[in-house]
C-alpha cells in the first residue's frame, strides 16, 4: 500500500520522488523505493527527522499503537482500514519513570494477546485497561 500511495502521489504531481522517504525492515522494499527516486533510511527515526508529513503504512497483521491526542479509534480505523489492529493509548507523564497509568482502547480486529500490544509495550503492572 505504501508503494501504491507513493507512486500515486508522484504520478499526480503532488510530490516529486525526492520528496518521499521511507524505511522498511525488508531491504528489497527499501530498494524498490530507491528505484523510483525516493530516499530509503535504515530507521524510522531517520524518516521522522527528514519528513514534513508522515504516513504510517503497516501490514494488516501488525498492531498500530497511537498516542495521538484527540485522534479516536474510529479515525485510526478510517485511516488504516477496517481490518487494522489498532490500539489507542493515553499515557500520563509519570511514564517517564515507569510509573504510569494509561487508558487503552482497542479497535478493529484486535483480539486476545494483541490487545496487549505484543512485546509488552503497553502491558505491565501499572497499565489500566478500559
Amino acid at each position: 500500500m505504501a508503494e501504491a500511495l507513493a507512486k500515486g502521489l508522484i504520478n499526480k504531481g503532488v510530490v516529486t520522488p525526492n520528496q518521499i522517504c521511507c524505511t522498511d525492515p525488508v531491504p528489497a522494499r527499501k530498494e524498490l523505493f530507491k528505484g523510483f527516486g525516493a530516499a530509503a533510511y535504515d530507521t524510522s527515526l531517520e524518516v521522522v527527522h527528514n519528513a514534513d508529513v508522515l504516513f504510517v503504512a503497516v501490514k494488516p497483521q501488525h498492531v498500530v499503537v497511537s498516542i495521538a491526542a484527540g485522534v479516536t479509534v474510529e479515525k485510526l480505523l478510517e485511516a488504516a482500514g477496517p481490518e487494522a489492529h489498532v490500539v489507542r493509548v493515553m499515557p500520563n507523564t509519570p511514564c517517564l519513570v515507569g510509573e504510569t497509568a494509561a487508558a487503552m482502547c482497542v479497535g478493529g480486529k484486535v483480539r486476545g494477546p494483541r490487545g496487549g500490544a505484543r512485546g509488552g509495550v503497553v502491558r505491565g503492572p501499572r497499565v489500566a485497561r478500559g
